[in-house]
């Protein structure tokens, strides 16, 4: 399963706790404004499989975001 997380806040940063755990999650792509919370949420949790991306969620054309 791929999986996309809107937001690097502190809801974003359990969803990363708790879906980089899962062994049916095979992706999994953060996306906040700044990318370096996306970052930050990414670093302690997801670094095999999760990726940080620069995406400003006001604007659904750029929510598309490919891992």
């Amino acid at each position: 399963m791929r999986v996309t997380i809107v937001g690097a806040g502190m809801q974003g940063y359990v969803l990363m706790w708790s879906l980089a755990r899962r062994s049916d999650v095979d992706s999994i792509v953060v996306a906040d404004a700044e990318l370096t919370r996306a970052q930050d949420v990414v670093a302690p949790w997801g670094a095999a499989k999760a990726t940080a991306h620069e995406v400003d969620a006001g604007n659904p054309d750029l929510l598309s975001v490919d891992p």
